[in-house]
């Protein structure tokens, strides 16, 4: 709730700034440039539009997710992957609800995973990601499937330190696996020649 707050509030500073953003009109009116005018004018236009819609469409991929923390989350992931160019398909089941002791570690655990495939894909021409969640005999199921640059190392990827992203890197996949193992969560990696699919399936209690 508190990412959706703060979204919200960056959107409300941008509406407020609008009218200072389109006093830079007049410098163009001075000076008769019509042309140049005309593109500022519809690059202010288009990035508004493309909040808005990027906000409701997100929110309506979700519609069928609960509890409400998890909405949330997946909410805020989708407007970083999309104000970063990433594509983002979500596919949900309907009524997408469980519930679980440990739903905060279950969060964390597809933060890494999302955060991961963001980071690979947004300097990627034609970055994707797809996430799935679905109901499963046992409980849900999610999925996040990314393309990557480079072919990680399926045999190193949860050891400490290991990453194709450089210096600083490298932790967070390790601590995911901590948490997997903590809860005993099934956990799935599935490595291709064009994408990375991370796979946990939560058992219900």
């Amino acid at each position: 709730m508190k990412n959706l707050e703060q979204l919200n509030e960056k959107t409300s500073a941008f509406r407020h700034d609008y009218k200072n953003i389109l006093s830079g009109l007049s410098g163009f009116l001075k000076e008769g440039k019509t042309e140049e005018m005309t593109a500022y004018l519809s690059e202010i236009i288009h990035a508004t539009e493309k909040i808005s819609e990027g906000q409701d469409l997100a929110w309506k991929e979700l519609r069928y997710v609960y509890p409400l923390e998890l909405k949330g989350f997946l909410y805020e992931k989708i407007l970083s992957a999309y104000a970063q160019k990433i594509r983002m398909q979500i596919q949900v089941d309907e009524k997408l609800d469980f519930k679980c002791s440990y739903m905060k570690d279950v969060i964390r655990i597809l933060g890494i995973f999302i955060d991961n495939a963001i980071e690979e894909t947004r300097n990627i021409e034609n970055g994707y990601i797809i996430i799935v969640a679905m109901n499963t005999e046992q409980g849900c199921l999610f999925s996040i499937a990314n393309n990557y640059k480079k072919k990680p190392a399926l045999s190193l990827m949860q050891q400490q330190g290991y990453t194709t992203k450089g210096e600083n890197h490298g932790m967070g996949l390790y601590w995911a696996e901590e948490m997997i193992k903590k809860h005993e969560v099934i956990h799935n990696v599935n490595i291709t020649d064009a994408e990375v699919v991370q796979e946990i399936e939560i058992i219900k209690e």
